[in-house]
């Protein structure tokens, strides 16, 4: 081992440093024989076995290049000795990097922190490493990493289209597997997964409206509904189902961060006041409750919230938020196996996945009580 000092204000030489093994004592103090455990290779079971380490490499492929006889041994040998291939080479052996990649909408949304912390977890238990990346709900930023992907060295790709629908040429140009975790119709040549908003959006509606809400606001990202949201038109459906006439005048653009749903709520909060609130996310709902605070009305007795997506915040603010839970386990597991087995058999049919939400009820929902 050589350590280097290049920064010293004094002359300093290198030194080399040597480390003795101390050899195990047994308690009567008799030195016994240093005992070293190393990982068996291909090259150690080549000098086991008196072959070259390229047969041993092609046995332990199972190549039929090399006798079924010396394959087996081989084979049976290496078990018996302890060998594991590592995940680098079985990768390099099929051609592959072990790498995926990853895109998406923002680093700040807490929801796409546990995601990629999911992707992460399941990845790594089928050995793949991930790259991921961030568009910040930006079209162009999105469009300028889709093209940037092609030049990476992935073996497939999960992708959190923000505008999705401008950019399947873009996709199809990476020539590589690709899930997509949001909605599709029905032609798209793409695997993907997505959460049924539509249908927690309408359950979610439905509830307030049975508590006796009746004026009711859905909040969110307009640009959102351009990649597949169906959360406005959920909230729409159950509107209308319900009687409400021209509820699209019900729904109010926040804007995709926290700090423009404060503003818009506080403008919005202070010239009217809804019995409740649909908000798009538990990260928007955030800078609502800020806002309903500063103007001194109080959840749920003078407004309800139901929120979506049930990220760890949402139980521990001040007023816990009702939200409708996202799957995080079952998604991310449904988006690396579905990439992970096109990317090992690119022939199998594309699948399109949709999974459920579960309503949480916690405290910022009251039955409304109103004067006969």
């Amino acid at each position: 081992m050589i350590f280097y000092a290049k920064h010293l204000p004094f002359s300093f030489k290198p030194v080399t440093i040597y480390f003795k093994p101390i050899a195990e004592t047994s308690q009567e103090g008799n030195e016994i024989k240093m005992k070293t455990q190393t990982n068996p290779t291909i090259y150690t079971l080549a000098e086991k076995a008196g072959v070259s380490a390229a047969t041993v490499s092609r046995a332990l492929n199972n190549d039929k290049l090399i006798n079924i006889k010396t394959r087996r041994q081989i084979q049976k040998m290496a078990e018996k000795e302890g060998y594991k291939k590592s995940p680098l080479a079985r990768n390099l052996s099929l051609g592959r990097t072990g790498v995926i990649a990853a895109l998406l909408p923002s680093i700040n949304n807490p929801i796409y922190t546990y995601l990629a912390a999911k992707i992460l977890e399941r990845a790594q238990e089928r050995n793949y490493s991930v790259f991921l990346n961030y568009s910040e709900d930006s079209m162009e930023r999105e469009k300028k990493i889709l093209n940037s992907f092609s030049n990476i060295q992935a073996d497939g790709f999960i992708i959190f289209p923000s505008f999705s629908d401008r950019h399947e040429k873009c996709l199809k140009k990476l020539n590589r597997p690709v899930v997509i975790r949001g909605s599709v119709s029905g032609k798209c040549p793409f695997n993907a997964v997505w959460i049924d908003f539509h249908k927690g959006a309408y359950e979610a509606t439905e509830y307030l409206i049975k508590q006796g809400q009746k004026n009711i606001r859905y909040m969110g990202f307009a640009g959102a509904v351009s990649c597949g949201d169906e959360r406005p038109s959920g909230f729409i459906k159950a509107m209308s189902g319900n009687g409400m006439k021209s509820p699209y005048k019900n729904i109010i653009d926040t804007g995709f961060n926290i700090e423009s749903a404060y503003r818009t709520a506080l403008k919005f909060l202070s010239q009217t006041k809804p019995d409740a609130l649909l908000i798009q996310s538990d990260y928007l709902a955030f800078g609502v409750l800020r806002a309903i605070g500063e103007l001194k009305l109080r959840v749920p007795e003078d407004i309800s919230i139901i929120s979506f997506d049930n990220i760890e915040f949402s139980n521990y603010g001040t007023i816990p938020l009702t939200t409708m839970s996202q799957p995080f386990d079952e998604q991310a597991k449904l988006l690396v196996n579905t990439l992970l087995s096109r990317i090992n058999n690119e022939t199998l049919p594309v699948v399109h996945k949709k999974l459920d939400m579960k309503m949480i009820l916690r405290s910022s929902v009251c039955k409304k009580i109103r004067n006969k």
